[in-house]
């Protein structure tokens, strides 16, 4: 059960571009595994971050949660081409358009 949750968390992505955006060289996505290790490792090397009264490890759990919200279906449908159907199965209608940082507020 453990290994299925992590296979389907791989196809879940935390910056997409849109399919329509022709001449593009990069990938077209980027994991969400992926962005909050980026994130997370930003904050714990940025200058000063050190003069915190959080640990680094701390500090850079918080931030690599810092758009949790990324991980529903309405952010994942944002770019319908992208849409992680591996992990989420067929897209579906009734997915309802939102704002990541608002459904980080509704998922706590």
């Amino acid at each position: 059960m453990v290994n299925e949750a992590y296979d389907a968390l791989r196809f879940l992505w935390g910056k997409a571009l849109p399919a329509d955006q022709g001449g593009n060289t990069g990938a077209p996505i980027h994991p969400r595994v992926a962005h909050m290790l980026d994130v997370a490792a930003v904050a714990v090397l940025w200058p000063g971050s050190g003069q915190l009264t959080l640990d680094r490890r701390q500090l850079g759990l918080l931030v690599a949660l810092h758009d949790i919200g990324k991980v529903t279906p309405a952010f994942q449908a944002k770019v319908p081409a992208h849409w992680p159907w591996q992990a989420l199965g067929p897209l579906s209608d009734a997915v309802v358009d939102s704002r990541h940082d608002v459904d980080d507020l509704i998922s706590r």
